[in-house]
């Protein structure tokens, strides 16, 4: 797949913690990162391109099972309400994924089930 500036990126870091991030620049010089990327992930904005799993002009085409996701689900009736959520099955995914192509709902943020672990404060043992 050619990448292209514009396009979201799902990839990892050495540490197998997943990222959703847009790209900002695709590099073709040797020697250097691949692409770059809007936001740090890992204090940095370079990524490898062996890095990268999945990319697509789409974010919604991005989206698992168990990534925590935040939606405004009331963009016409309350706006600016955003709710998080966590799609377990396939069948909320696609629940999701449809009202958020459809724009009956807007994505707001997304974190990579993979990436939750690192983000979180537990207290006490996780489940």
């Amino acid at each position: 797949m050619k990448l292209e500036k514009g396009m979201y990126v799902r990839f990892k870091d050495k540490w197998g913690n997943q990222y959703i991030r847009k790209l900002t620049r695709v590099n073709t010089q040797r020697g250097d990162a691949g692409a770059y990327v809007d936001k740090e992930a890992n204090n940095v904005r370079g990524v490898s391109l062996k890095n990268i799993i999945q990319a697509e002009y789409d974010i919604t085409d991005l989206l698992e099972c168990n990534d925590l996701l935040y939606i405004d689900a009331y963009p016409d009736d309350y706006g600016g309400i955003v709710v998080p959520m966590i799609a377990e099955t396939l069948r909320d995914l696609n629940n999701i994924k449809e009202n958020l192509k459809n724009g009956s709902w807007i994505l707001k943020g997304v974190v990579a089930w993979q990436n939750i672990n690192n983000i979180c404060y537990w207290i006490g043992d996780k489940r």
